[in-house]
């Protein structure tokens, strides 16, 4: 019997699975798919995704492009903002997912691919675990398997699908080296009011790597032609290499989990990354949360098989809930504002002055970064937010 059974390779379940090992627990990591296998995601690393890995770096290898700075692109003005200091990484995903899981192999987990979960039940001492080579048990197990787990479902009830978005994303080659800006592109403009329950309204984003750019959508609520024409617009205005002149768009979809989940634990299981519904409802992003709360994740079934008590996996639920939850349901708020605000008072205006205010630029990096809080983000922002407004106005 093994002391954990992770299901699924991405980022959390390889790198829950390498923090495990590497304090001595009997882990098996499985994995659906092949090892490597391309995924639709744009591969943005915060530099605040970097700082919490523990014991693992990554590669000169695996670095596609640094983002040194980022523009906001609105009805085709583009504002950029060079920063002080580097905003993330770009990686190939599954170049990336790979280098986890060589990590978790190096540290001692068993890792198998092409082994698909089917289901878990749950027993007084153990959990029995059955896949498609065979049936397993373990003491715990994660679920790692992304936003459309079936398995998280049934252990920790329905995630509803009126709380996901819809992201999208595609790669263009370039005539040159891209510049290494990422951008924001703000594509719904019709935000007149504020709308109450989960929100992401359409915003697109476009990431350099090396001699290309990723072309990202992620919007709730939006019509399959409205997400096309964004990606359509941005991609429009990508500097093509002559291969990619004339061709339309050819894109990636998968959902994204907005709101967490109402339950991440059981007696002998917890849900961490997308299958926990981490995800940021303003840009989608979820690589940070995904090493987070495999972090905590991991200290709860240290802790678990240390004592035996199946109560440390309740404190893992308490603890995302203290650490993580609070700055996705902070974020949930900005983008609807953000759109709203741009509708109200011009979006040139409004834009240039975010780009006066050094202060508050250095906390958007800083809170990126992982130096700030969300309570710190908050202290360091909030006071900007009159004299930008007044200053709107005037």
């Amino acid at each position: 019997m093994h002391d954990v059974i992770v299901s699924g390779a991405g980022p959390a379940g390889s790198y829950i699975a390498y923090l495990c090992a590497r304090k001595g627990l009997d882990v098996l990591l499985l994995e659906k798919g092949h090892l490597g296998r391309k995924k639709c995601c744009a591969g943005g690393l915060l530099e605040r995704s970097m700082r919490a890995m523990d014991g693992i770096s990554i590669p000169e290898s695996l670095v596609e492009r640094e983002l040194t700075g980022f523009s906001f692109v609105v009805q085709g003005a583009r504002f950029p903002f060079r920063l002080q200091r580097p905003l993330g990484t770009m990686v190939r995903r599954e170049a990336f997912d790979l280098h986890l899981t060589r990590n978790a192999e190096k540290a001692g987990a068993q890792v198998s691919d092409g082994v698909k979960v089917l289901s878990a039940r749950e027993d007084a001492d153990r959990i029995l675990v059955r896949t498609s080579n065979g049936d397993r048990e373990a003491k715990y197990l994660v679920v790692a398997e992304g936003a459309s787990s079936p398995l998280a479902n049934s252990l920790m009830g329905m995630h509803p699908a009126h709380w996901s978005a819809m992201g999208s994303a595609l790669e263009v080659l370039t005539k040159a080296q891209p510049s290494p800006f990422m951008e924001i592109h703000l594509l719904s403009m019709d935000r007149r009011v504020l709308r109450a329950g989960p929100s992401f309204p359409l915003t697109g984003a476009v990431f350099p790597l090396r001699g290309s750019v990723i072309v990202s959508a992620v919007g709730k609520s939006c019509s399959a032609a409205e997400m096309h024409s964004g990606l359509q617009k941005m991609r429009d205005q990508v500097d093509a290499a002559p291969a990619e002149e004339g061709k339309g768009v050819k894109a990636c979809f998968h959902p994204l989990p907005i709101v967490p989940r109402k339950r991440m634990s059981s007696a002998r299981a917890i849900v961490v990354g997308d299958a926990a519904g981490l995800v940021s409802p303003f840009s989608g992003e979820g690589l940070s949360s995904a090493i987070m709360s495999s972090s905590i994740g991991s200290q709860a079934l240290v802790q678990a098989c240390q004592t035996g008590k199946v109560a440390e996996l309740k404190r893992y639920e308490d603890e995302v809930r203290r650490i993580i939850v609070p700055r996705l349901t902070a974020a949930s708020l900005v983008g609807p504002w953000m759109h709203w605000a741009v509708h109200r008072f011009g979006h040139e205006r409004l834009i240039r002055n975010f780009g006066r205010q050094e202060a508050l630029m250095d906390a958007c990096v800083g809170f990126s970064s992982g130096e700030l809080s969300m309570g710190d983000f908050a202290w360091h922002t909030i006071p900007f937010l009159p004299f930008m407004l007044r200053s709107i106005e005037e």
